[in-house]
Order: C-alpha cells, then sequence, then structure tokens
C-alpha cells in the first residue's frame, strides 16, 4: 500500500517487542505491494526486518510453506517470517480493526520492478520455479488448488455496474475511473466472456497440480545485493495448480529465458496454451476487481487512490484492453 494505516504506532512497537523479544529502536512505513501495509524495522541489535501488515486475515499455508521449503528442504529462496510468542503471525487489535502481523528477514536488494532482470537472472528464476513445482509431493500443509473457477465474477461485475454512478461522484478518483472504464464497457464485458470459456477449456486439460508460489511477478522475486541470489518473497498466493500458473507471469523474451531454466532442471518444458490463456483473463479480471474496486467502495488516501488510477490506466495499456 501507498500510504499508511491508521494505526497508533507506539502500541505497535510494543506488540512487535512483547511479540518477538526484541527491542525496536526504528520503525518507519515502507511504501510498497498491493495487499498489505509493510513498514522496516530495526532492533537493538542492529538487525533490519521487514513488516507485513495484514488488514484481511491470510491463509496460514503462505507462512507455513516457505518455511517448510527453507527450513527443512533447504530452499533458501522461500522467504519466511521469524516465529513470534504466538506463532509465524502476530495478532494486532487498533480500534474496532483486527490486523495480523508477520515480521520478516529484510533482503539487501531491488526486485525485478525496481532494477530490471538480465538474461541470468531470469534464467536462474526458471530453475527456481522448476524445483519449487514438485514440492507438491514433500509438503503436507492444506493450501488452496485450482477449480478453474470464475470466483472474480461478482467482484468484477460489481465494478463495472458502479461506473454510471461513479460518474457523477463527488469523489474527482471515482469519476477518473469511470472516465476510463465506461467507455470501455462492451470490451470489458466481452473479456468477462472470454474468461468464462477459457475456464471450460482449461478443466478439460486436466493438467497435473504442482506447488505453485501462485504470484511471481516483477515485484515478488529480490536479486540480494549481498550474496548475488534471488529470493521469492509474499507467498500469499500459493496454491496446487497447473505449472502454467506461474509461468503465465512472463511472456517474449522473458518467458523463453524462464523456460529455458525451467527445462534445466524439470526436462523439456511446453506449456498448455488453453491454460495459459484462462491465467491471463483471470488476471485481467482481478486487475480490474481489485484497482477498481478499492476506488470505487473504500476510502483510501489521496496517495493510495491515485495510484491505483494509475495502474489501471498501465494495465489497460499492458493488457491490451484500453
Amino acid at each position: 500500500m501507498k500510504s499508511a494505516p491508521r494505526i497508533d504506532e507506539r502500541r505497535l512497537v510494543k506488540t512487535l517487542e512483547e511479540g518477538y523479544f526484541c527491542e525496536v529502536t526504528h520503525l518507519a512505513f515502507a511504501p510498497g505491494g498491493e495487499d498489505a501495509y509493510g513498514y522496516l524495522v530495526r532492533t537493538a541489535r542492529g538487525s533490519n526486518h521487514y513488516l507485513k501488515i495484514y488488514s484481511r486475515r491470510p491463509d496460514p499455508a503462505a507462512f507455513m510453506v516457505p518455511k517448510i521449503l527453507n527450513y527443512q528442504h533447504g530452499l533458501a529462496f522461500a522467504v519466511y517470517p521469524f516465529s513470534g510468542k504466538s506463532g509465524l503471525t502476530t495478532p494486532f487489535i487498533e480500534g474496532n480493526n483486527e490486523f495480523v502481523l508477520a515480521l520478516y528477514p529484510w533482503i539487501d536488494g531491488l526486485s525485478a520492478a525496481e532494477r530490471p532482470f538480465n538474461e541470468a537472472n531470469l534464467v536462474e528464476l526458471g530453475r527456481i520455479l522448476a524445483r519449487l513445482h514438485p514440492m507438491n509431493k514433500e509438503i503436507k500443509v492444506e493450501c488452496a488448488s485450482e477449480q478453474f473457477d470464475i470466483m472474480r465474477r461478482a467482484d468484477y461485475m460489481r465494478v463495472l455496474e458502479a461506473l454510471p454512478i461513479a460518474a457523477r461522484s463527488q469523489n474527482r478518483y471515482r469519476r477518473e475511473l469511470a472516465k476510463i472504464l465506461l467507455p470501455l464497457q462492451e470490451r470489458l464485458l466481452r473479456e468477462l466472456a472470454d474468461y468464462e470459456e477459457s475456464a471450460r477449456r482449461a478443466q478439460a486439460a486436466n493438467a497435473p497440480l504442482v506447488l505453485c508460489h501462485g504470484d511471481p511477478t516483477i515485484g515478488n522475486v529480490i536479486l540480494s545485493d549481498a550474496d548475488g541470489k534471488l529470493y521469492l518473497i509474499d507467498w500469499d498466493g500459493v496454491i496446487l495448480a497447473p505449472k502454467e500458473r506461474d509461468l503465465a507471469h512472463f511472456g517474449g523474451k522473458e518467458r523463453d529465458y524462464v523456460l529455458r531454466g525451467y527445462s534445466e532442471v524439470a526436462g523439456t518444458t511446453t506449456l498448455n496454451d488453453a491454460i495459459l490463456e484462462f491465467y491471463s483473463h483471470q488476471w485481467n479480471i482481478g486487475e480490474i476487481a481489485d484497482f477498481g474496486g478499492r476506488i470505487l467502495f473504500e476510502t483510501p488516501s489521496d496517495e493510495q487512490n491515485a495510484h491505483d488510477v494509475a495502474e489501471v490506466k498501465l494495465f489497460l495499456d499492458y493488457s491490451g484492453l484500453g
């Protein structure tokens, strides 16, 4: 998120110190991410940590799966939170709001969103995903399983149906969103129909399910300046799904490089076009539902609203829907 949550930071520090047996000497909001709030935390021992604050209760698999991968199977690319007094997460109640805290090691480095990866980085990312995917045979943690359902249909339609009213809103960001999306209504409805049809074809492919990170996008892979290695963060979307769930995030030359590394580990690899199409449509539906829904139905800061409108414009451009 781009702006800090409305919480008492003194109480937050106290909760961290009690929950993780540490003395916090510095706490600073770190803008970034789309589904949670982030903070840089420094302790009296001189160590830096990344604090993630969830306003919605996340799936426990998001924490347990990377811990098992790293701690039990030696897959150091899987970043997991520290254990505290109450486990891998710590509850934090502020007024009527319930948050969940997860404290991670701080990785000195940049994501591909901040510094584009080169060919060697992308090949290595392919190797990492190829090592991750067959681990469903080893990981016994219960996590979501791909059903090829249209679970975001209602959220998507809620956004589209609210646009005529938003066009007359006193909120300038809602008016701007309506100005952007209303001329595209017919195309956006076709996108939903294409999504539903692609789900049927993807399900008919009957592809084997593997352990997927779920969202290995450019913002969730960090190249460490300390050791030159890649680290996968943000396991909130961990899921049993076809390998295309992860590999669909890459296109063009990037996909060629990732697949080269993937094939080095997993053997010659081909991708199912029907499943790739499903995940492409799923991403499109999710972007409109998430960013549009936050602008129309929530009350974020102007900074967050401006960011979300910009993200919608960027998305329409690169997706070809605009």
